[in-house]
């Protein structure tokens, strides 16, 4: 098998850097936790939409909301 010389190549045809490929793998793993996130939101947004039909609503969505919130901004 023929070895290859790639300090030859242009620069726009040589192979990506190893970093590259870190940074996006990166990237990817937080999209993957952001979206994890958004959509366990999503799902207690509708638990509260539920909890408005309810008749001691005020009290208990105010809780509910502030936990909510704190758990977004990571605060627990």
């Amino acid at each position: 098998m023929a070895k290859w010389d790639l300090s030859k190549l242009p620069d726009e045809r040589k192979p990506l850097p190893d970093e590259w490929f870190r940074e996006r793998a990166q990237m990817q793993e937080r999209i993957e936790e952001l979206a994890a996130k958004l959509a366990w939101a999503v799902g207690e947004l509708e638990e509260m939409l539920m909890l408005q039909n309810s008749e001691a609503v005020y009290g208990i969505l105010r809780v509910y909301t502030k936990a909510l919130v704190a758990e977004l901004k990571g605060k627990k």
